[in-house]
């Protein structure tokens, strides 16, 4: 059950990702079915190596600095080196790095931990040991080596280093060091991490469940009907042994199944949550003395384009990605032209869809890429299919099937009247499934000359 200050407008999705930090209130749902916690923040000390012993760094560390050795201590119990966990016994050590976090204010840096000993498991107790953190020859003392000395102490490695940007020979690898002021002082860097509870014999829990939510949807209806002539009729199969009636009903069909794909697909293009723009010409502005593009080189950017709003997909859903893409006949011929795009090797009559969708091939082996010539020259919609009602983000829902009607005679001049019509509901479940590129500068074709 959620705790009195859950948000309960934002959904599972949402949730899952937000208040996994130590402190965070609410707590979200990160690692929710382990419990209650306590959230512990404690202050870092900078220090670092002289000769083979760890001493105090307070203000050592200034200009340039890429890295920053601090100690973190208080896990010492009754002189032991050891995790200790909410009741008292040993606290898995990858439980207390899962949740760990180091910040200096509202910046959050990575680290690393650097006292696991070479050929131990970082979860592996050494033997017993003196007092202090290497092996003295005195004896033994009772304590031992985990990730934190045996004077309860953990060291951590926290990354400072910075990208360079707009200086290219400033630096070798790409990256220089954070200058600190008035060097890293005694408190500068915390450590967040959580204590969870023991769930033995506790009726606290965590728990899930769901509800459903009915909405209303209207449901929309097409009619088309066809009419021809007796003579017509005669003329055709007489002269061509064409069946009117039979052609007529197939292309009433079909109109009415294309103009449901056009609805359809003009409501993930215009509801797609994620957007990216791409321009075909962008290489003649990015190509200088020490980087040169070609139109072909410069094509093969928008299959990141394309990653880029898989990944958003994925990351949204937790489905996955983007599975199909639907382009327009202009960015059709640009897919031809990337490297990992490969033509459907089936016979080009068993891809063939309604009034001339057909599935071109796949780009990058994960994205079944279908070409549509109804399609706005200038955008890319790709989304994720998935395997069930519950894995979809629009609904599609046929009332009623089409339905031919029996040929109707006008009584007053003999024509052969046929309709078709059907009834069907459709909704946005999930826009997060759906996203689109827009292509500037593709070449169109000219509509008045294809007329």
């Amino acid at each position: 059950t959620p705790e009195t200050n859950y948000d309960t407008g934002k959904n599972l999705y949402d949730r899952f990702y937000e208040g996994s930090a130590p402190n965070s209130d609410p707590a979200g749902l990160f690692d929710y079915s382990k419990g209650a916690f306590t959230g512990l923040t404690k202050n870092l000390n900078p220090v670092k190596w002289s000769g083979s012993t760890m001493v105090g760094a307070a203000g050592d560390y200034t200009a340039n600095t890429r890295q920053v050795l601090v100690a973190l201590t208080g896990f010492s119990s009754a002189g032991q080196g050891k995790l200790i966990g909410p009741t008292g016994n040993e606290q898995d050590t990858e439980d207390f790095l899962a949740s760990l976090e180091i910040s200096s204010g509202s910046t959050f840096y990575n680290f690393n931990v650097v006292t696991q000993k070479y050929g131990k498991g970082i979860v592996e107790y050494g033997k017993e040991t003196q007092t202090n953190f290497y092996y003295d020859p005195a004896g033994p003392g009772g304590k031992y080596d985990d990730i934190c000395t045996a004077n309860g102490v953990i060291y951590l490695s926290i990354d400072t280093s910075l990208p360079v940007e707009g200086c290219g020979n400033c630096s070798i690898d790409g990256y220089t060091g954070t200058t600190f002021a008035n060097g890293v002082i005694n408190g500068d860097f915390k450590a967040s991490y959580r204590v969870y509870a023991d769930l033995e014999f506790e009726d606290q829990m965590g728990e899930v469940s769901f509800d459903l939510d009915a909405v209303t949807v209207s449901v929309t209806e097409r009619k088309l009907r066809a009419q021809w002539s007796p003579e017509l009729a005669q003329d055709v199969s007489a002269f061509h042994n064409i069946d009117a009636e039979a052609e007529l009903t197939a292309l009433l069909s079909e109109q009415v199944a294309a103009e449901i794909d056009r609805e359809i697909l003009r409501d993930l293009r215009k509801g797609a949550a994620w957007t990216l723009r791409w321009d075909y010409n962008g290489w003649k502005r990015v190509s200088n003395g020490s980087v040169n593009y070609n139109q072909k080189d410069w094509n093969q950017t928008l299959i990141t384009a394309i990653n880029q709003i898989s990944a958003q997909i994925h990351k949204s859903t937790l489905r996955g990605g983007a599975n199909w893409i639907v382009v327009s006949s202009e960015i059709s011929a640009i897919f031809d032209d990337l490297e990992y795009f490969h033509v459907s090797n089936a016979a080009p009559d068993q891809d063939q869809y309604n009034m001339g969708i057909e599935r071109v091939g796949t780009l990058s082996g994960r994205y079944q890429v279908y070409r549509d010539p109804y399609f706005p020259p200038n955008t890319v919609l790709l989304g994720h299919k998935g395997s069930s009602l519950l894995d979809t983000g629009y609904v599609y829902a046929p009332y009623v099937p089409l339905q031919l009607t029996p040929t109707m005679y006008n009584p007053f001049n003999f024509t052969p009247i046929k309709g078709i019509m059907t009834r069907y509901a459709k909704k946005m479940v999930n826009n997060r499934f759906y996203g689109r590129i827009v292509v500037d500068g593709v070449r169109t074709f000219d509509l008045n000359s294809l007329r």
